[in-house]
């Protein structure tokens, strides 16, 4: 490691001009110094101090975690769970014959490489439960057959090309991450023998992937926890597909489950709960003994399921369960599992398992005050509209708008707020509050007010995604312009007929709703029908917000500061570049200064015959008409007057003659007092005395 640092250090030295990439291969020349580059600080001491090897006086294939072929050519490093810290080396590259890489489980933070991932031979990469950031490029190498970065805080999209030419992957895993944007299409061609994809908990949405029916090798599929819409296709139930798990649960699906699911005769586990699924599971799914091995538990004998299910389940809504859901037992969903149950729980009943976050047996029936009108749920919604409100009020930042002071007060009647509107029964059909100070997030809740028609929240500081629970309410007109909402309008509202005029022409845009993010309108919005005005694109460096009215560049991307850290990073600059002027100007002034007054002493001012010659009888005369102010051989002094700047001493006056050899020639106290009495600092030149 000394060796190593110490070329580092002789290369800069010596002015040696490299690549960072040329550099690691000049210092980690061998697999024994790409190894170590892996121990870093003091945990990677401490990591060759307790495990076999890792010492330079033992073979590299003899170090734990390490695997060779017959030739000693490393082939694996296996150091999950190793303890280690720092950066993934790109000196890893030198080890052309790596064919598996196990690092996860450590603390190694910094960017992939990308060169590890292009290694010709890599078949296995695993960084998994790292620190790991930044994003990913490809392509990466044809022969991956597992690739493992789960865990990690890894951001970016993953680009429509990502798949290419990866014919050997079969494990493609990047949970747990802070990946976005819409998933690209897949196909069996690029991808013909995956089995693993595993996508979930990051920030992926758009509709619901269809392309995934074409992978017919896939087996476990995992999209939870993302913001999915749309609905599931009927075509994903084809009997060819080789699925087995399928995790869809914690996204923004709607519409109801295919009964087409039963034809996966392979598949074991299925999890839909945390959606906007409306309907019941379909009884040929209830009746494939799905999740038994979540339950811990043997495959149950199904009840008989016939016309009764719907009386037992309630209806779409889950408003009208009836007296006999109650009393019945067999298969009733608050006292035995059954096969659909194990699936989700019906609408008109909340999830009561562990955490209340599963949507699966056991369930519970909503209250009459509180409704569920979707299957897997995990919580009944609140009906009454005051809760509501107060729900919407402190999910806002209530205390911190601007107006409106009256909502805080539990005496003042719903409909007397500021900013609510009522019809004469006293249901809240409008809530307008633009320019109100608003932040926050939009609660689900709003979504269960019946009666509005008209929610105007423009112009705060809103943030988040628009509940797609808003489908739910008979809403006309929605202003949701000059907010932070992120992410993409749910498609259940831009297919609700009728609002802000969409659909009026037979065409519906989600750009009706609110301009995309990066797009921008007058009011936020694009004009309903053909002939609207559409909603105009921003340039590339602009905010990613729907509903902007114009373009604001995003300052935040520059620096981590913001704006105003922009601003006092530009002002700084600017003083650097004036300071930085001032003291060149004045050091080239002083050189010149120096560089003249002393050619004027040794020979005279440019254009005289003076001489230092001891022979010349004019010499002395020469300096002294040269030295008088009213000479006019006088040669002005530029700098007189600026501290710590002094003239050479005089010239001698003697007719001595002197070497070529360079002295040291500094002001003597003599000469101080022709200077300001504040002045201490000395001027040093080296001048060649002329003979």
């Amino acid at each position: 490691e000394k060796d190593r640092e110490t070329a580092f250090h002789e290369a800069k030295k010596f002015g040696l001009t490299m690549t960072g990439g040329q550099l690691l291969r000049k210092l980690a020349s061998t697999q024994e110094d790409a190894l170590f580059d892996l121990l870093q600080g003091k945990t990677g001491e401490q990591f060759a101090g307790k495990n076999v090897g890792w010492s330079r006086d033992t073979p590299v294939c003899d170090w734990y975690g390490i695997v060779c072929d017959t030739e000693g050519n490393v082939l694996d490093i296996d150091l999950a769970n190793a303890g280690l810290e720092g950066t993934i080396p790109k000196s890893l590259t030198i080890i052309e014959s790596l064919a598996q890489l196990f690092l996860g489980g450590n603390r190694f933070s910094g960017s992939i490489p990308y060169d590890i991932l292009t290694m010709p031979k890599l078949r296995t990469f695993d960084a998994s439960y790292n620190n790991l950031t930044g994003i990913l490029y490809f392509p990466i190498t044809t022969s991956l057959q597992s690739f493992v970065v789960s865990h990690n805080n890894l951001t970016g999209d993953l680009p429509p090309q990502f798949h290419q030419g990866l014919t050997n992957l079969k494990i493609f895993d990047v949970k747990y991450n802070r990946f976005k944007g819409t998933l690209p299409a897949l196909d069996s061609v690029d991808l013909p023998v995956l089995k693993t994809l595993d996508l979930s908990n990051n920030q992926f949405q758009g509709r619901f992937p269809t392309f995934l029916t074409s992978i017919l090798s896939l087996e476990n599929l995992y999209l939870s926890n993302n913001f999915l819409s749309g609905t599931i296709p009927p075509a994903f139930g084809n009997p060819d597909l080789s699925l087995r798990e399928i995790f869809l649960h914690g996204n923004q699906l709607t519409g109801s489950l295919p009964s087409t699911l039963a034809e996966l005769t392979r598949l074991r586990t299925l999890f839909i709960d945390d959606n906007e699924l409306t309907g019941t599971v379909p009884v040929q799914i209830c009746q494939m003994s799905l999740n038994e091995a979540f339950f811990h538990g043997n495959a149950v004998d199904l009840p008989d399921i016939d016309s009764t299910y719907s009386d037992l389940y309630g209806d779409d809504s889950g408003r009208k369960l009836t007296d006999q859901t109650r009393r019945l037992r067999e298969g009733d969903p608050t006292s035995e599992r059954d096969g659909c149950t194990s699936v989700a729980c019906p609408p008109g009943f909340q999830s009561k398992g562990e955490n209340n976050k599963d949507g699966v047996f056991p369930c519970e029936e909503c209250d009459d005050e509180t409704l569920n009108p979707f299957m897997g749920s995990n919580k009944c919604f609140d009906l009454n509209q005051d809760v509501i409100l107060q729900r919407f009020y402190e999910a806002t930042n209530g205390a911190a708008w601007w107006g409106a002071h009256n909502w805080d007060d539990s005496s003042v009647p719903t409909c007397q707020k500021e900013g609510v509107s009522c019809n004469n029964v006293g249901q809240v059909v409008g809530i307008s509050l633009p320019n109100k100070g608003l932040s926050g997030t939009l609660p689900r809740e709003l979504g269960f007010l019946d009666h509005l028609k008209s929610l105007d929240i423009s112009g705060n500081q809103i943030g988040g995604r628009i509940p797609p629970d808003l489908r739910l309410t008979p809403l006309e007109k929605l202003e949701l312009s000059g907010n932070q909402l992120t992410g993409m309008i749910p498609l259940g509202l831009c297919q609700k007929d009728g609002l802000n005029g969409n659909g009026d022409d037979g065409i519906f845009s989600c750009d009706v709703i609110a301009c995309r993010a990066g797009s921008h309108s007058a009011n936020g919005r694009a004009q309903p029908g053909a002939s609207g005005q559409a909603c105009k694109m921003c340039m590339a460096s602009a905010e990613k917000y729907l509903g902007m009215i114009n373009c604001v560049v995003d300052t935040s991307a520059i620096t981590p500061f913001g704006a105003l850290g922009e601003f006092a990073i530009t002002v700084f600059g600017v003083t650097m570049i004036c300071i930085v002027f001032w003291v060149w100007k004045r050091s080239s002034t002083s050189t010149e200064y120096i560089r003249n007054r002393t050619y004027a002493q040794t020979h005279g001012p440019p254009g005289s015959n003076i001489s230092l010659s001891s022979n010349d009888t004019n010499f002395q005369d020469s300096v002294t008409d040269f030295s008088q102010p009213n000479s006019p051989m006088e040669v002005t002094d530029p700098l007189q007057g600026i501290d710590g700047i002094r003239p050479p001493p005089p010239i001698p006056t003697d007719n001595s003659v002197v070497s070529m050899e360079s002295v040291d020639v500094q002001s003597q106290s003599q000469n101080q007092s022709q200077w300001p009495s504040d002045s201490h600092r000395d001027v040093w030149l080296d001048v060649p005395k002329i003979q």
